[in-house]
């Protein structure tokens, strides 16, 4: 795919001048009212409570086509399907009541005025078409066929006919994303559209319209904390969002919409319990559920979960076995050869220091290689001396901690709760969350100790919102969200660090003295929060035109780098870790965004969508990245009611983290950059969808993404004249690709399926990006027997992956990854007994033993691989009251 290259500046005034172009030629509506208007509906409502039905329909379908506004054409729809219900005609019900929804997306019906059958006909649209309505893209509700961007939609009703366990099980089956079930620090990697970085940083994750992603390090962690019990639908936006969203949303957006408080409390109806859990392979426990009561205008709503496993054992791997590498392995760690960094023998410069020849000049532990100079050339690890360091290490290794072998110990426990408190137009909404769990296989038993609580990584999250949402017109809707938001790595995060001779930290002189390795635990603690607000207008003058414009602030103070210490607890006794900066580790950081977009259907298959956002951010009196401009554009083209043709630009920018400016690591990366400059991507993208009926729907999509000033670590110069690494914004990096799905319904039958196929160049180097399968199949076809029992089987192939040498991103030593191919099932059977359902889940069907590449540098201190799950089983269960 050729790159495309423009003149910046002159593209921008281009679209200003269009932009505005649009405004000074938009229709000016008449403030007269005819009398299709507002009077027609009014004469409709009284009809319908005389009974005069078959005037109601005369006079909607009198106005229907050209008489209503946008407004208020939804009222006469809705005003409809309430008439056909009353006549008994509930397929012409069912058909206003979509048009309703087509027109008014976010359209919730009175729970306590409305009757009960329009009532039902709406919720079941909304599950049973959720999927063309979406909120994420332009921050209100739209049609996802005519939404500015590409979009995803799963459903709740999606989720449980699939038999998934959490959301990353949903997400894997999306086009778009190479995902690793990497456990450790975080429990999956989520590279979006090819983009691969050392966290998951680089996508914006928000519940319900609240950011998740960490306030230090940028990443999301997206685990086994989120009930799937209170999901109404995960949106997924592909592509750059910063004109919405601002500094973060840089690949993409993963929205999860929770079921709001009064859901499920229709008529008289004001209590509803709903309990979801299961048993499973690994010693695999989870128990979720959600309690609702409402009286009057309040609602309230209490969901939680809690997940607990041992996780997969890969103690019969070598990288966590807990004993030492092979013999020629030890070698490879333990030799000296070669030259050093002042062009003398490493060998020879060892025995000059600890005088190794001469202490231990008969030594069966090792052999030396002199020149004619008598210069020691090499220093080799004999099999004597293997099984020496063998012995030693494993003596350590196979010791006790609290009464505790160290061992493999990769146990996870994970808690969520979150309270919704609705009053009409204002949602309260409490969230807090604790992930605790095992760092491996991230790391390996070289240089990291595991066993129970050792070597673990604990967040703990939580979040406050007060949200308002209200219409002040037919033409004007206000939100106002208010959030704060706490995140902390718990004191009793840590790693147990091990100095042995398989890692190298040990070497001949201390084998010969036969002298023991050792550990040393490093706890972590990171503490930071933010409280931003954010008002936005919705604005529809006309039925052909939308405005939407916003405000953002925040105030956050962020931490800079960790509080350590040897024992629990570092907040209590700890010091940072910090070099290069000075005043203390926290920082405070203002951001302002201002943001606008208009959506203009300026011909009647034509829809044209402008925005723009500029981003202000400053940390402390002379940080910050300063102020950014970002823009939108995108043509929804629709000749036909079956066929949709989109085509997007859009640009983002991704601010650099605290992590990244101020984070150092003794040894490796010691030097900071606090004004690390943002990275920059332009999008390029065209779809095509083809939806003939509602049984049938085809997409396919094309991107080009060109980033610049990609961050990387480079060799630098302390201050004392060593050399250290430092991030910098360095590189340049060409991405394209496409991706499609399928869907199709036959009955009882239906089938979905992707494809993703991806190219991702670092324009550095010319080289192709690492750990990015070449393409990935997903599949999955559902089958209902009736109407208590349903069959699912879900098949991902993933191409192969190459890594390390000829790659950009990993020094891994494996350089090919090869395809592999599982396959999962469930079976579900519904209300078996008031309101109980149950399911069985048999996942990798087929046993396939596979690998992900390893993360970061996949090399050293992280494995350069991490196998995925073997196949493993869940019984779960439903109950709802």
């Amino acid at each position: 795919m050729s790159r495309i290259m423009f003149d910046q500046n002159k593209f921008r005034k281009i679209f200003v001048l269009f932009f505005y172009l649009l405004i000074l030629f938009l229709p000016i509506s008449s403030f007269c009212q005819s009398y299709c208007g507002d009077v027609a509906l009014e004469e409709a409502r009284r009809k319908y409570r005389s009974g005069n039905f078959d005037d109601v329909i005369a006079i909607i379908n009198r106005c229907i086509d050209g008489g209503f506004k946008q407004n208020e054409k939804a009222e006469a729809f809705k005003i409809l399907s309430l008439t056909y219900l009353a006549l008994d005609s509930i397929h012409n019900a069912r058909d206003a009541a979509i048009e309703l929804l087509y027109l008014d997306p976010t359209y919730e019906p009175n729970v306590f005025d409305d009757p009960q059958r329009f009532i039902r006909i709406i919720r079941d649209l909304k599950e049973k078409e959720g999927s063309v309505l979406v909120t994420s893209v332009s921050k209100r509700a739209e049609n996802i066929l005519e939404s500015p961007a590409t979009v995803i939609i799963i459903t709740d009703e999606e989720i449980k006919r699939r038999g998934y366990k959490d959301v990353v099980e949903a997400i894997a089956d999306l086009p778009g994303f190479d995902l690793i079930k990497s456990n450790g620090v975080t429990y999956s990697m989520i590279y979006q559209r090819g983009y691969r970085s050392i966290l998951t940083d680089r996508t914006l994750l928000l519940i319900d319209g609240v950011e998740e992603n960490d306030l230090v390090s940028d990443a999301i962690n997206i685990s086994r904390q989120y009930p799937l019990e209170d999901i109404k639908r995960i949106e997924i936006v592909y592509g750059p969002a910063s004109t919405m969203y601002g500094a973060n949303s840089f690949v993409g957006v993963i929205n999860i919409v929770t079921k709001r408080a009064i859901d499920g409390l229709e008529g008289d109806r004001e209590m509803g319990l709903g309990l979801r859990g299961f048993i499973g392979s690994w010693n695999t426990k989870n128990l979720e559920g959600e309690a609702k009561w409402r009286l009057g205008d309040l609602a309230i709503s209490v969901s939680g979960r809690y997940f607990e496993s041992d996780e997969q054992n890969l103690s019969m791997y070598k990288e966590w076995d807990m004993l030492s590498p092979s013999f020629d392995d030890m070698k490879k760690i333990m030799d000296l050869a070669g030259l050093d960094a002042n062009g003398k023998f490493r060998a020879n410069e060892y025995l000059k220091k600890n005088k190794l020849d001469s202490l231990f000049p008969n030594s069966e532990f090792y052999s030396i290689k002199y020149n004619d100079k008598g210069e020691a050339e090499e220093i080799s690890l004999t099999e004597k001396g293997y099984y020496q360091a063998y012995r030693l290490d494993s003596t350590i290794k196979n010791s006790y901690y609290k009464d505790n072998q160290f061992r493999f110990d990769n146990q996870t426990k994970d808690w969520l709760i979150r309270m919704k408190i609705q009053v009409k137009d204002w949602t309260l909404g409490i969230q807090s969350w604790r992930s605790d769990e095992g760092s491996a296989p991230w790391y390996n038993d070289n240089s990291f100790m595991f066993g129970k609580d050792i070597s673990r990584w604990i967040y703990w999250n939580s979040f406050l919102y007060l949200n308002f949402d209200k219409a002040l017109s037919d033409k004007l809707l206000i939100t106002n969200l208010l959030s704060y938001r706490l995140h902390i790595i718990d004191g009793n995060t840590n790693f147990f660090n091990f100095t042995g001779y398989s890692n190298g930290r040990m070497s001949f002189l201390e084998l010969n003295q036969e002298k023991l390795p050792s550990w040393s635990p490093t706890y972590y603690f990171r503490a930071s929060n933010q409280l931003r607000n954010e008002t936005r207008l919705n604005w529809l003058p006309t039925s052909e035109i939308s405005v939407l414009s916003g405000i953002e602030f925040r105030s956050s103070m962020i931490q800079g780098d960790y509080l350590t210490y040897n024992s629990p607890h570092p907040e209590d006794s700890g010091l940072v870790r910090r070099q290069g900066y000075l005043g203390t580790d926290h920082f405070r950081s203002m951001d302002l965004g201002i943001y606008g977009q208009m959506s203009y259907n300026i011909l009647k298959p034509l829809i044209l969508t402008f925005g723009a956002r500029v981003d202000n951010n400053k940390i402390r009196e002379g940080g910050g990245y300063g102020t950014v401009l970002n823009f939108r554009g995108a043509a929804i083209f629709r000749p036909v009611e079956t066929f949709i043709l989109k085509g997007i630009f859009s640009e983002a920018f991704k601010d650099a983290s605290n992590l990244q400016k101020y984070g150092t690591i003794t040894g490796t990366r010691e030097l900071p950059n606090p004004t690390l400059a943002p990275e920059r991507v332009r999008n390029f993208e065209i779809g095509a969808y083809w939806i003939p009926d509602e049984h049938f729907q085809i997409d396919l999509t094309v991107f080009l993404a060109n980033y610049s000033n990609v961050i990387g670590t480079v060799r630098v110069q302390k201050p004392d004249g060593t050399l250290t690494q430092q991030f910098q914004p360095i590189g340049k990096q060409e991405i394209s690709g496409i991706q499609a799905n399928i869907k199709y319904i036959l009955r009882s039958f239906s089938f979905w399926g992707n494809f993703t196929t991806i190219e991702p160049i670092d324009e550095t180097t010319q080289l192709r990006i690492s750990d990015i399968a070449d393409y990935i199949i997903n599949a999955g076809i559902n089958f209902e027997a009736n109407e208590w029992l349903n069959f699912n089987l879900r098949a991902n192939y993933t191409g192969k992956r190459l890594s390390g040498k000829g790659t950009s991103g990993s020094n891994n030593p494996i350089t090919v990854f090869p395809d592999f191919f599982v396959l999962n099932g469930s079976v579900r059977w519904d209300n078996l007994w008031n309101g109980l359902s149950l399911s069985f889940n048999l996942n990798n069907i087929l046993d396939s033993e596979y690998f992900y590449p390893g993360v970061r540098e996949a090399t050293g201190n992280f494995s350069s691989r991490i196998p995925g799950e073997r196949r493993n089983i869940q019984l779960l269960f439903n109950f709802s009251l």
